[in-house]
């Protein structure tokens, strides 16, 4: 995990998304799912398309912290799609059966949002660690 980290505080796509596989399966690591999608979404942005997939996945299922989102979820998968990725297909299309594209007027259907607790030492700690990592967080 380690070594991943100094290889994503490097800008290697590479890098950064072996480090959100280690924080998800929590090898070499506690498993943290919130860093984990941290990892995968810088990955993503730099065009990896194994995050890209990873990031789709965890958007369709609202892990890591991040809000359930299909419509999040189709984007990485189409992106992943565009880089070659079969898995990314094999995604899209389970996600079209589960969640075919709905009408941008559906606002009403929105859930409000439920307020935040503070975060914890360990969130402080974690996210200390992108800031270093990353240089600054989201």
């Amino acid at each position: 995990f380690r070594w991943f980290c100094k290889a994503a505080e490097s800008f290697s796509p590479v890098g950064s998304y072996n480090a959100g596989v280690c924080c998800e399966n929590g090898q070499g690591t506690e498993q943290d799912l919130a860093l984990a999608a941290e990892f995968y979404r810088k990955a993503a942005g730099q065009g990896h398309p194994g995050a890209m997939v990873a990031l789709g996945k965890f958007y369709a299922q609202g892990r890591g912290g991040l809000p359930r989102s299909p419509d999040r979820a189709r984007k990485w998968f189409q992106r992943a799609v565009k880089e070659g990725s079969e898995e990314a297909q094999a995604c899209l299309e389970a996600l079209e059966k589960s969640e075919p594209k709905r009408a941008k007027s559906s606002a009403s259907t929105a859930q409000p949002a439920q307020p935040k607790a503070g975060p914890t030492k360990a969130e402080k700690r974690k996210t200390s660690l992108f800031r270093r990592l990353f240089g600054g967080g989201r």
